[in-house]
């Protein structure tokens, strides 16, 4: 039978770290998405018969509801340039210091920023931004052959 255990013996020498990272990020994008925004929605006393019609009756996003929309927007653009660059790096067979570390530290950064964004602080908000935009430069420099030495 091939069980649970095999499959993750046959990713331990598939999946890099860098693609673990780019799953890490969908999963926060889940998060936002399944979990933040329906609570959002919940505090601000929108009624179920609202957020699951057809929408056309729905207040505009301010506060807390307004911050989880704009992070999974913000999100999901991110998104749309790290998981190619990760994409490529992995096909091309890519994958360093440079590579792991700058996957590692968009992961952290835009879980960080998707909180920060969400809690609504401002100026730690944008730091978490540029340390993801900083991870996803040393995707970009390791592609392009700069190996940090």
């Amino acid at each position: 039978m091939f069980g649970h255990a095999d499959m993750l013996n046959l990713m331990e020498g598939i999946v890099t770290t860098e693609l673990w990272m780019l799953l890490g990020t969908v999963g926060v994008l889940f998060i936002l998405t399944m979990g933040v925004q329906p609570f959002a929605n919940t505090v601000a006393g929108i009624s179920p018969n609202v957020v699951f019609g057809n929408r056309e009756d729905m207040p505009p996003l301010t506060g807390l509801r307004g911050r989880a929309q704009r992070a999974v927007l913000n999100l999901i653009e991110g998104l749309a340039i790290f998981a190619p660059l990760v994409i490529v790096a992995h096909v091309a067979g890519v994958s360093n210091e440079l590579t792991v570390g700058g996957a590692t530290l968009y992961f952290a950064a835009r879980a960080a920023h998707a909180t920060i964004y969400v809690l609504g602080i401002p100026y730690l908000r944008t730091l978490a931004f540029l340390a993801g935009v900083i991870g996803q430069g040393m995707i970009v420099a390791a592609l392009l052959g700069y190996s940090g030495a």
